[in-house]
């Protein structure tokens, strides 16, 4: 042992007695108290409360990556592109071939968009995205997101000023050069997600399938090798793997499917003590070990789950202000870093893959303005944009969704109110109302601007695409949904 060392020791243990020495009599005895109250735990008891504790901070760490996950099984498990559009193999762009409506069961969708998505898998090459530099002034955005749900890159109407662009995919694995005059992209994980819309600019067949064209053949995904190459014959489509639920029994399948997410998302440098800790239980980069878990483990895991859960919702919620009778999301989505509870409970609360308030702001309500539950079977109501209708660059929308948070098939086939909806009904001083009521209005002019509701429990959503100050600063608010006395 030198002397530095030893010296270190010395003054390390003079300070440690000289503090338990002066501590004051009224806190010694405090603690003692403390211990004399301190029940000790068996070691089982220990080994359970342990693994429920852990793997409450493994849920709410993996909540977003069980999501992505998820998700991509979900949406490119397919041998080619579907039809209909959206789902398609990795590496392959599917637009949709017409607006989103009820029948594609997605919460919160927006009705105003052609929408495509892609899965990137970047483990043999990068990929090259080609955007359009003309979308006819409408609004676009293409958004890339890591596999952990982070934006790592937007290009678009506002954040590349309507300008497209030649852009390269690069994965962590990739050491060769680059092509110079393309914007390389670079992505800590594997596999990236790619969201691309288009906002119409009216609801009739021929703009919707001139914005369909422009997704369809205007914007192109290709293995770099062959962008470097086009005479390299076109690769097979790959599918996604289909997830294997093992004999994992099925309130503890979270973990599992976090193995195997984890299996392939490297961890981050300050990740690494979490990945030492989330071992005790089972878990680590080569998957969920759940045969070599002890009974007590698997009893805290499964106490875990439903106790993470209510964290999670708990955070969702208070995330929301509210103002005038609306929920509005913070204005951070799409970045939380190391916050893991507020990571998780965004993806909860929006979608995996929440992007910019400043690309689009999204308040909703499922209240009236004096605080009571929207009810069709009880209650008609009115939203009166008296102030002035929503101050955004590029569109707006009024949504109504089920209970569930899907949008409510009627037999008028009207989703949405929105400044791309033709014939609505003006009053004189440039005001706008709009009839919310699950009767069908008797009154010409009222179904002009009538919002089919259901005889049930409801949901509204705003889609604001591209809000200017006003509205992120808070100075610009939604009124409040008034019943009909």
């Amino acid at each position: 042992m030198n002397r530095t060392f030893k010296k270190a020791v010395v003054t390390a243990l003079f300070a440690f007695f000289s503090t338990s020495l002066t501590t004051p009599s009224s806190s010694a005895q405090v603690l003692q108290e403390q211990e004399k109250d301190t029940s000790v735990l068996s070691r089982e008891q220990l080994q359970e409360t342990e693994a429920f504790h852990v793997g409450v901070l493994a849920y709410l760490w993996g909540y977003p990556l069980v999501m992505n996950h998820n998700h991509r099984l979900a949406m490119s498990a397919v041998e080619k592109p579907l039809p209909s559009g959206i789902y398609a193999p990795l590496n392959a762009l599917n637009p949709s071939r017409r607006l989103l409506g009820p029948e594609w069961k997605a919460r919160f969708a927006s009705h105003e968009v052609i929408f495509a998505q892609v899965w990137f898998d970047l483990l043999e090459e990068p990929i090259v995205v080609e955007i359009p530099d003309d979308h006819g002034g409408r609004y676009f955005s293409m958004t890339f997101y890591d596999y952990r749900g982070d934006l790592i890159r937007a290009i678009g109407t506002r954040s590349t000023e309507g300008k497209g662009g030649t852009y390269l995919l690069v994965g962590p694995h990739f050491r060769g050069e680059t092509f110079p005059t393309l914007n390389v992209i670079h992505s800590p994980t594997r596999f990236v997600y790619g969201q691309g819309r288009i906002v119409v600019k009216k609801e009739d067949q021929t703009e919707i399938a001139t914005v369909v064209n422009i997704m369809r053949q205007y914007y192109s995904v290709i293995p770099y090798s062959r962008w470097l190459d086009p005479s390299l014959p076109p690769k097979p489509y790959q599918a996604s793997e289909r997830l294997n639920p093992g004999l994992i029994p099925q309130d503890l399948q979270f973990f599992h499917i976090l193995g195997e997410a984890m299996k392939i998302v490297p961890p981050r440098e300050e990740e690494q003590s979490l990945y030492a800790l989330f071992k005790t239980i089972g878990l680590s980069e080569h998957g969920f070990d759940y045969g070599t878990l002890g009974d007590h483990t698997k009893a805290g895991l499964k106490r875990a789950i439903p106790e993470a859960r209510v964290m999670m919702v708990s955070r969702a919620q208070s995330l929301f202000s509210y103002t005038g009778g609306w929920f509005y999301p913070p204005l951070t989505t799409g970045w939380s870093g190391l916050r893991y509870l507020n990571r998780a409970a965004m993806c909860y609360a929006f979608d995996p893959f929440a992007g910019l308030a400043v690309e689009q702001l999204c308040p909703r309500t499922n209240v009236d303005a004096q605080g009571e539950k929207l009810d069709g079977a009880k209650k008609k109501y009115r939203l009166h944009f008296k102030e002035g209708l929503p101050p955004v660059t590029g569109e707006w929308s009024l949504t109504l969704y089920d209970k569930n948070g899907i949008m409510f098939g009627n037999p008028a086939n009207r989703y949405s109110i929105s400044s791309i909806t033709s014939g609505l009904e003006y009053q004189k001083d440039g005001s706008l109302t709009i009839l919310i009521q699950a009767e069908e209005p008797t009154d010409p002019k009222e179904k002009r601007n009538w919002l089919p509701a259901p005889k049930g429990e409801f949901w509204l959503m705003v889609h604001l695409w591209q809000p200017n100050d006003k509205v992120l600063k808070g100075k610009w608010k939604l009124p409040g949904v008034e019943p009909v006395k």
